[in-house]
């Protein structure tokens, strides 16, 4: 009986197709079935026609195989040029921007700090400074906690707002650059497996040709239907298939099912081996192009931890400034008297009891004034200075008061100029301590 070459195409491109049909030429289990669909995801974004040809390259082996050529199926399968690249792809990364910003309180300039602190500028609590320091530092722990769990979901250890950061639940096969790679192979191993089948099929003496150019050409699989000159071949082949479709199929499907084990042997090391929270990428698989999609990875983690942890830390930084400022330097003594001490330089004793008996002329108003400016440029250069306060707790608490003041008021003036609204109202507190100080002490303020 005479077959077309119409004939051949059409009953080869069936056979090959049955990687996304995901039913085999005879058999119908559904473990056979399970195994064709992992092998066509396994193939999920390879060009269609490369992945049939590969089914079609892998049926010839297991004919091979059965013709005489026991190793035909031990080695494709498992070949590096077979394995795709991976990518971690699909992050919602809008998504977990969205997430971070709301978990953190994010406002439209900043994470809630610039809010609390005209509130309580504002508020009934403007005079309170205990209050103050109680809110900014609860403000502080709070969004210190938002930022230790933003941070574990960075790291992809804990979801937030149902956004998942692990990229583990993101690797993908890539095929896009493998596909020369593997046309190459496929091309080799199938001109190996025709060599072989042609000199086994049609050699009059019955013993295999050693495969050479002269008896197969680099083809596809397709090619033995399509190409005239692989009649008489594709006709024994045919032939092999009707009578022996059960062997076939039951050599094929183990072979396609390790393969995809293989796949997902080296994307199991591509999760393990690489380590999201210390961001390093320690895979070393088959396809080292790997590195730059896990690159494009952790760069968009950096963005994401610059466009909010880092701008959250500014928040936590500027409450702990006012913090700063609203500490009073000077802290109870044991005696009842404040005490500002370090073991540093020549200690200034301040002793109000004593101030009080001097003669209240130029010459203490400039020693008492010195002191204090003595005071303000440790405060503003961040270092020590070895003070004692002596006096009522309420004469040092006042000092303490209008001393803090003082600084911030210098501080205001210094960053927004004298007519600028914070300053106006930092001047006001300021006197509103000075009074008090006068007030609680008998003394006059060094500045005025």
């Amino acid at each position: 009986m005479n077959i077309t070459s119409e004939q051949i195409s059409h009953a080869l491109d069936e056979t090959l197709k049955e990687y996304a049909k995901a039913s085999s030429m005879s058999a119908t289990s559904s473990d056979i079935e399970k195994a064709q669909k992992r092998h066509a995801a396994t193939f999920s974004g390879l060009n269609k026609q490369l992945a049939q040809e590969f089914v079609g390259m892998v049926r010839l082996a297991a004919i091979a195989k059965l013709a005489g050529e026991p190793s035909a199926l031990q080695r494709n399968p498992e070949k590096a040029d077979y394995i795709p690249d991976f990518i971690i792809k699909d992050i919602p990364w809008d998504k977990a921007h969205a997430a971070l910003d709301k978990h953190l309180g994010k406002r439209e300039e900043d994470y809630g700090f610039s809010a609390l602190k005209e509130e309580l500028e504002a508020g009934p609590a403007g005079d309170d400074e205990d209050e103050k320091i109680a809110r900014y530092k609860q403000f502080r722990a709070e969004l210190s906690d938002k930022i230790n769990a933003g941070g574990l979901f960075i790291d992809g250890k804990s979801p937030l707002e149902g956004v998942n950061l692990d990229f583990k639940e993101y690797v993908s096969n890539f095929w896009d650059s493998r596909e020369e790679i593997f046309k190459i192979q496929l091309e080799k191993d199938t001109e190996a497996l025709i060599g072989f089948l042609r000199g086994k099929l049609e050699e009059p003496t019955g013993r295999p040709l050693t495969p050479t150019p002269q008896l197969a050409e680099a083809v596809m699989p397709s090619a033995i239907g399509k190409d005239r000159k692989y009649a008489d071949l594709y006709k024994k082949i045919l032939n092999i298939l009707n009578k022996k479709r059960s062997e076939i199929d039951k050599e094929i499907n183990p072979a396609l099912e390790l393969h995809v084990e293989t796949v997902e042997g080296f994307k199991g090391k591509y999760k393990a081996q690489n380590n999201q929270p210390r961001r390093h990428w320690g895979y070393r698989g088959p396809n080292t192009s790997s590195e730059k999609g896990w690159e494009k990875f952790v760069e968009s983690l950096k963005e994401l931890k610059r466009a909010t942890i880092e701008e959250a830390k500014k928040d936590i930084a500027a409450a702990s400034e006012e913090i700063t400022d609203l500490t009073p330097i000077i802290t109870e003594s044991d005696d009842g008297t404040g005490a500002l001490q370090e073991d540093k330089l020549n200690k200034i004793v301040i002793d109000f009891n004593e101030l009080r008996k001097q003669e209240l002329n130029e010459s203490f108003l400039a020693m008492f004034g010195g002191w204090v400016e003595h005071i303000l440029g440790a405060m503003f250069g961040n270092y020590s200075l070895p003070v004692n306060i002596r006096g009522s707790k309420r004469e040092v608490e006042s000092f303490a008061s209008a001393l803090g003041r003082e600084k911030r008021y210098l501080d205001a003036a210094k960053r927004y100029g004298l007519d600028h609204p914070t300053t106006y109202k930092s001047r006001s507190s300021l006197d509103t301590a000075v009074k008090g100080f006068e007030k609680d002490t008998g003394l006059k303020w060094p500045f005025k």
